[in-house]
């Protein structure tokens, strides 16, 4: 979060997919566990700013592991990416889901 202009090294692209496999795999174990909508989602979305967070304090970008203004930009962030991500996943499953009974429709028509 705090990089500063710091050009991209490889430690810092290593960090960022640590970064991006922990909170997939945090994602999808949450999103298995079927809680309801809104839950799932504050959690997604604070599971990304812990796991940010941990990682800034762990390479040093912050003196703590927890700062308050540190957190409420990553948190802001965090919400932002989190529903980014899940409007363009919508549109594309929503775009599969036509191409899948658009197919239906024909295989129906020719039976």
């Amino acid at each position: 979060f705090y990089l500063n202009h710091e050009s991209m090294t490889n430690d810092l692209i290593i960090m960022i997919f640590i970064i991006c496999i922990i909170v997939n795999l945090l994602i999808n174990i949450t999103h298995y566990l079927e809680l309801s909508e809104w839950l799932t989602n504050i959690l997604s979305v604070t599971e990304i700013a812990l796991v940010v967070c941990t990682f800034n304090y762990l390479y040093g970008y912050t003196n703590s592991f927890i700062q308050l203004d540190n957190f409420i930009g990553v948190f802001t962030m965090s919400i932002i990416v989190y529903f980014i991500v899940r409007t363009i996943v919508f549109m594309k499953n929503s775009e599969d889901a036509k191409k899948i009974n658009e197919r239906l429709k024909r295989n129906r028509g020719c039976n």
